[in-house]
């Protein structure tokens, strides 16, 4: 889905809530019928979240970062390897997959 507002209408806040990065002060909400309050553990499993900012450690390189994700997201550890070899090919990242992401171009970076 795609989410779209006004400068300061509250996007950001509110996909840093949708993804348990900020904790909401009141209320709640559900994704795939689970609360972010008391499944976020589940819904991490769930959620990718591209911030404006790059979001990648510099020192990283995309398949360690991929190898990372995989983690977080519970992939089998026996698909990891192909799972991350694939994204990389798909985003047409597999000849600089093993380069630190601080040396990619911006559009490599998102």
């Amino acid at each position: 889905f795609g989410f779209l507002g006004v400068n300061g209408a509250g996007k950001s806040t509110t996909f840093a809530m949708l993804t348990g990065a900020l904790v909401p002060t009141s209320g709640d909400a559900r994704l795939e019928g689970m609360s972010i309050r008391t499944q976020q553990n589940k819904i991490r499993t769930l959620v990718g979240y591209c911030p404006q900012h790059d979001a990648l450690e510099k020192l990283m390189t995309a398949r360690e970062t991929l190898r990372m994700y995989a983690r977080i997201k519970e992939v089998e550890p026996g698909a990891v390897e192909a799972e991350v070899a694939s994204l990389l090919e798909d985003m047409d990242l597999a000849k600089i997959a093993d380069r630190p992401a601080g040396t990619y171009s911006g559009g490599n970076k998102r």
